[in-house]
This record gives C-alpha cells, sequence and structure tokens, in this order.
C-alpha cells in the first residue's frame, strides 16, 4: 500500500527560520558556565537522562547549561550538522543519516535497546487484525518507523504491500494516540511510559519490541566540527549523563519526581515504566556491533549496511571509560570499528 503524510513539519526554508530562531545554543554565561542545546523529539522518558542531570546538577557540575529543545528528528539533525544545535538526543535518526553521508556521528548510547509497543485501537486484538488497515509513524525513517516494519516482519505482514503507512509528523506520542483514538490510523509505535497512557485510555498492546529490537535508542549525537574542535565538551556531557543513568537505578523514586516535572506526566506512570527503561541503559554507552550495524541497515530490508565509521564515533567514550574504569561488553565493537 502506499504511504502517505498528514501534519508534516513544512520543507525548506521556513524548516531552516524555525530552526534558526528556535535553537540558538553556544556562549558563555557571566560565572563562565556553558550554555549548550540539546534536541530531543519529545519530552518524555528516552529523554530522562537530560531531565535527571539538570535535576540533579550533574550538567552544572561540569561547567553547563542545558537548554533542552523539541525539534522533529530530520530538522533537529539538520540543525546539528549546521552547527546550530550542540548535541541531538534521537541518535537513531542520527547515525541513520550520517550513513547517508550528512557530517554527524553518534558518540554515546544511552539505551542499547528500542524500547517500542505497537498500541491499537481495541478493536484489534493481534498484529495480524492490521492488514488492510493505516497505521501511523511519526516520521519515515524515524524510529518509530523502524520499530513498526519489525514488529510487521515479524508478525508476517509486509510493510510495503499489508498496510499503509502514514506520517503522523511533530504531534509527539499525545498526537498519535488521538490518531488512534480518532480512527486516523488504526496502531502505532509508543514507547514507554506513553504506552502505558495509552493503556489506561483503553488501547490494546499487540507487540513488545524491547527484547527484540537491538537497536541503540537514545544518547548524544554530534557533529563532525564538534568532535574535532570541542572534545573536553563532548566528554562532560557524557560525564553528566551517565552519572544521571545511574542515579535512575539508584533513587527511582527521586528519578520519577523529576522526569515528572520536567515532562508533565504522572509520577506513578514513570515511576511504573522506569525499571524497563533502567533495565536496558547501556552499562558501557556503547552497543553491541549488530545493534549498531541494525541501526543504519536500510529500513526496507535491502542494500547493504554502511560501514559502523560512517555513523559512531566512541573515542571519546572510550577514554572516558578507560579513566573511570568503565569495562567494556564483550560483544562491543573493536574500537577502530
Amino acid at each position: 500500500m502506499k504511504r502517505r503524510s498528514v501534519r508534516v513539519l513544512a520543507a525548506g526554508v521556513t524548516v531552516v527560520a524555525a530552526l534558526l530562531l528556535g535553537a540558538c545554543g553556544g556562549g558563555a554565561g557571566a560565572d563562565g558556565t556553558e550554555t549548550v542545546t540539546v534536541a530531543q523529539a519529545d519530552p518524555g522518558l528516552s529523554f530522562a537522562p537530560l531531565y535527571v542531570a539538570d535535576g540533579m546538577g550533574y550538567f552544572a557540575d561540569e561547567g553547563l547549561a542545558v537548554d533542552i529543545q523539541t525539534l522533529k528528528p530530520d530538522v533537529a539533525v539538520a540543525g546539528l550538522a549546521s552547527d546550530q544545535i550542540d548535541y541531538v538526543a534521537t541518535i537513531g535518526s542520527v547515525a541513520r543519516q550520517a550513513a547517508t553521508g550528512v557530517p554527524v556521528k553518534v558518540a554515546m548510547v544511552w539505551f542499547d535497546r528500542t524500547p517500542f509497543v505497537i498500541m491499537g485501537n481495541s478493536r484489534f486484538q493481534d498484529m495480524a487484525a492490521l492488514r488492510g488497515q493505516a497505521v501511523g509513524v511519526s516520521g519515515f525513517g524515524s524510529s518509530t518507523d523502524v520499530a513498526l516494519r519489525h514488529a510487521l516482519r515479524a508478525s508476517g505482514l509486509d510493510p510495503e504491500t499489508d498496510v499503509e503507512i502514514i506520517q503522523l509528523g511533530g504531534g509527539g506520542p499525545a498526537g498519535r494516540i488521538t490518531a488512534i483514538q480518532t480512527d486516523q490510523v488504526a496502531a502505532t509505535p509508543l514507547t514507554l511510559p506513553d504506552d502505558i497512557i495509552a493503556e489506561r485510555r483503553g488501547l490494546t498492546r499487540l507487540y513488545d519490541t524491547t527484547d527484540e529490537l537491538l537497536i541503540p535508542f537514545t544518547g548524544l549525537g554530534v557533529s563532525d566540527i564538534k568532535l574535532a574542535e570541542d572534545p573536553e565538551q563532548i566528554a562532560a556531557m557524557i560525564r553528566a549523563t551517565r552519572r544521571a543513568l545511574e542515579h535512575m537505578a539508584a533513587e527511582p523514586e527521586e528519578s520519577a519526581r523529576i522526569i515528572s516535572e520536567a515532562t508533565g506526566t504522572e509520577e506513578d506512570v514513570v515511576l511504573e515504566a522506569l525499571p524497563t527503561m533502567v533495565r536496558i541503559v547501556s552499562p558501557d554507552g556503547l552497543a553491541s556491533a549488530e545493534a549498531l550495524e541494525n541501526s543504519i541497515a536500510p529500513t526496507d530490508g535491502s542494500g547493504a549496511t554502511p560501514d559502523l565509521a560512517t555513523a559512531y564515533d566512541f573515542d571519546l567514550l572510550r577514554a572516558e571509560n578507560t579513566q573511570q574504569g568503565v569495562p567494556a561488553a564483550p560483544d562491543r565493537p573493536a574500537a577502530d570499528g
């Protein structure tokens, strides 16, 4: 079936203008604190290390003040490549764009698996029932698109012919939930804690990708220019967000409170979702070679997977790991891979 798009952020000059107006990072304050801009796809648990690092003062300890912007992933990556944004946390989009030649890289992985659940209208009780239906993603080539295609194929459906994939645009998880409730689509991928919210609103769990979709989820994406010119700042971001991940595991109630305040999500919902997110944290900021390859493989399953070096640069992370005594898991790629 044909793919179509609704409510997609405008292209061209409008996007560039919005980006320049809405995401202006860099510069030092009167106290010497350096302001950096980080883009996220939506305010949610996937980006919790940013909220916890900010709320606990870990960024401040590194001399950083972080301005968190919510931007559509393709716009964010364009801003990253043009040096308008310092970091992009939606690293799936960063890696896929890097593999096509965009001068950006992933420098750290926070979560080494992609915890999407395909949530559907209560009329549908399994993935097979989606045959002939419209299903929604945030954007073509996004992590939601990858997760949906994985779940469809695993359920014996062809994403190209058995369903109609609709791009729902910048409405975030709340917009995708509404799209199901208003019958625009039959199902959509949601991540924690939005799947919990959707279930409480009567939607049905159709497929859980958490333990299957070995694709790095969120982390730190940077430009090639920043890698070359500002390694100290990148190392500081690595240290601060690593401390946040450790705090999420050690102090879930305090972390849930901070995340709830930052995202507007009810604290009990965050607390219910947090154990799963902690379970998929990358202990060393890396991911397996298989996961990294999956992240840049063509979404339609065709063509050769690009070289990992086109999308990932973990040299600074490995140096930080060595300094802090963090061992690498045995399935990690070689340093020159």
